[in-house]
């Protein structure tokens, strides 16, 4: 039987360090492939808001800002899967008609289509939602077998739901304010978007902001109203057709000996605010990170910092279409290839690439490199790597 000593692993340390970069690999955390910000049931204060809507039939006194969560994470999960509405202006909480997905159009749109019922939790009119008569959607529920945390089985499902890029709306209570509810509506709703180390990311569509219709992007141990303990959970499937994922694209550039290289970025498809990065890798290969210039000022490579560092300063919901996010000064620049690489990643799955490319430009003239030469040495090289690994770990 070959043993593996020592020395092995030092020769496959060293060859590792000789053709490339030692990476260390890491558990994938799983997370829906395009983020997105949600909806806020207290939106109050704005054109569209719809927070003072009535919400169910049948004389329900409910209001979306107060008993609207589990519409307005059920309206955040349908635009995630690109479902668009229409309402009439009859139909309409707001005086005029309306098109698209936001917990006001879902409510109108569920009030004209006999999507509430009776429920224990609410016994004074319709104001429990209806689950089969969600548009275009297919639910699957769970039970967390729990009282605190989540089960192991539970969590599983959970994954494999994130990892398939379906969303999760879960029932939730916290503390002693609310006990919950299994079977029920539960005391609140909010959906599931990736797991976070021990936790899970969510968003919370309470927002005691009532001027943002967005929710809030946090988790389950840092819930808007408290920490929150998942009863029961929906996995929702929804269309089959693509769902819309953030991508960045740096443009090509051109670069004179003097003057300045523009870094041009195309974003489309972000749905949420994304954390942004900019890094850049002399001709020698020393990698530096770059910060956003204030007010459009060229900046020089001593500007740029070793360590990792945020492009944008707060994460950025990106409109599609492309803009120049930097100029960098090429006086001083060693001849040679430089390389952009520019990122966007969930800021909450720090180290989670959400969409990424890579750029280069050229300073003076690169050095002639001799293709077929190198190509041999280099296969000259793998040859006796392997051959010094096999002699070791028959020793």
């Amino acid at each position: 039987m070959l043993r593996r000593s020592p020395r092995v692993a030092a020769a496959a340390v060293g060859l590792a360090l000789l053709f490339g970069t030692l990476t260390i690999p890491c558990v994938a955390q799983p997370l829906l492939p395009a983020p997105h910000s949600g909806f806020n049931q207290a939106y109050l204060a704005g054109a569209d808001a719809w927070g003072a809507c009535p919400l169910g039939t049948d004389g329900c006194p409910d209001r979306l800002s107060a008993t609207g969560c589990l519409v307005s994470a059920m309206a955040a999960i349908l635009d995630y899967y690109g479902i668009e509405l229409r309402v009439s202006a009859r139909q309409s909480c707001l005086p005029r008609a309306q098109r698209g997905m936001n917990p006001g159009i879902l409510n109108d749109w569920l009030r004209a289509n006999d999507g509430f019922g009776a429920c224990a939790s609410d016994p004074a009119g319709q104001c429990c939602l209806a689950w089969s008569t969600l548009p275009e959607a297919n639910v699957t529920f769970y039970e967390n077998a729990r009282e605190e945390g989540i089960d192991v089985l539970s969590e599983t499902r959970i994954d494999r739901a994130l990892e398939a890029g379906h969303p999760v709306v879960a029932g939730v209570h916290w503390g002693a304010s609310c006990s919950g509810g299994r079977g029920t509506e539960d005391c609140h709703w909010v959906v599931i978007t990736g797991r976070r180390g021990a936790t899970y990311a969510i968003i919370d569509p309470f927002n005691p902001e009532m001027t943002s219709p967005y929710g809030v992007r946090t988790t389950l141990d840092a819930g808007v109203l408290g920490r929150y303990t998942v009863d029961r959970f929906a996995v929702v499937t929804g269309p089959t057709k693509e769902v819309v994922v953030p991508s960045v694209e740096i443009e090509a550039m051109r670069v004179a000996r003097s003057g300045l290289v523009p870094l041009v970025v195309k974003v489309e498809g972000v749905r949420a605010p994304l954390a942004s990065f900019v890094r850049l890798t002399s001709p020698g290969g020393r990698r530096t990170y770059v910060v956003r210039p204030s007010g459009g000022v060229p900046i020089s490579v001593g500007a740029t910092l070793p360590g990792r560092t945020v492009f944008h300063d707060a994460p950025v919901a990106f409109a599609d279409g492309s803009r120049e996010w930097l100029s960098l000064r090429t006086a001083g620049l060693a001849d040679g290839t430089w390389r952009w690489e520019v990122w966007l990643e969930d800021p909450l799955h720090p180290g989670s690439v959400i969409a990424s490319d890579r750029g280069s430009f050229v300073i003076g003239e690169e050095p002639p490199v001799a293709g077929g030469s190198l190509a041999a040495v280099g296969v000259l090289l793998v040859v006796i790597g392997i051959a010094v690994v096999l002699s070791l770990s028959q020793e």
